[in-house]
């Protein structure tokens, strides 16, 4: 009986690890009621084959870089140059056959898929 038990509990952790694993992915399309969507896809066609979302929201992301560039003048000063760029990103929920799905959109195109949890 105990070969059984501890069987039956191994199965029901690797199937609860797939389950999580599932939900946590980024996905490079998703199928809506109308037709599948692809990352690349433009907000006008992701509004076609999805319908409106729940929720919108905007967000700034910034992704901080350094470009160092050394410049020598006569007083032999160097100098180092910054940039940060800031992108706008702008998230859609969906849900879709029961569960969260997250469209986040740059430059107005589908950027990535996220797989949220379940909807409740």
């Amino acid at each position: 009986m105990v070969g059984k038990g501890v069987g039956l509990f191994s199965v029901l952790m690797v199937i609860s690890l797939c389950y999580e694993l599932t939900f946590a992915a980024e996905l490079m399309s998703t199928l809506c009621k109308n037709g599948v969507v692809s990352v690349g896809a433009r907000k006008g066609e992701v509004l076609a084959k999805c319908g409106t979302p729940i929720n919108k929201s905007q967000d700034t992301v910034t992704e901080g870089y350094y470009e160092a560039r050394k410049k020598r003048d006569k007083d032999k000063r160097v100098s180092v140059r910054k940039k940060v760029r800031k992108e706008r990103e702008e998230t859609w929920t969906y849900i879709i056959d029961g569960s969260y799905r997250f469209f986040i959109f740059q430059e107005g195109k589908l950027a990535r898929i996220e797989a949220g949890g379940l909807a409740r």
